[in-house]
């Protein structure tokens, strides 16, 4: 929230804006078909969000992602991703190198 306060100027406004961009995830996750009833990759998670964030680029990555195993399955829980700082145009965008969560990189996950 700290870095958002000279764009987003009070908790209404700040909260808003963030309902708003899950809402504008997670209808793309939905368009590119990523939902509860199937198994996917971590490279269609991170194509679903570089489409939000615009054209890839070398050095970055578009999500850090947070998992948890039951049943033999990997459940994906969380997903975080980095933003523009602008007040015309809040949306995604390629994040430093750096922690991709806790999740296997390599094996499938589902929707639960």
């Amino acid at each position: 929230g700290m870095c958002a306060e000279d764009y987003l100027p009070n908790s209404d406004v700040y909260f808003k804006k963030t309902l708003d961009l899950f809402d504008g995830v997670a209808q793309q996750l939905r368009f590119q078909g990523i939902d509860r009833r199937g198994s996917y990759t971590f490279d269609k998670l991170d194509k679903v969000i570089a489409d939000l964030a615009g054209p890839r680029k070398k050095g970055k990555v578009y999500g850090s992602y947070r998992c948890e195993w039951s049943g033999g399955r990997q459940k994906l829980r969380e997903v975080g991703y980095c933003y523009t700082r602008s007040k015309e145009n809040i949306r995604p965008q390629t994040c430093p190198l750096g922690d991709r969560g806790n999740c296997n990189m390599n094996s499938e996950f589902f929707l639960e």
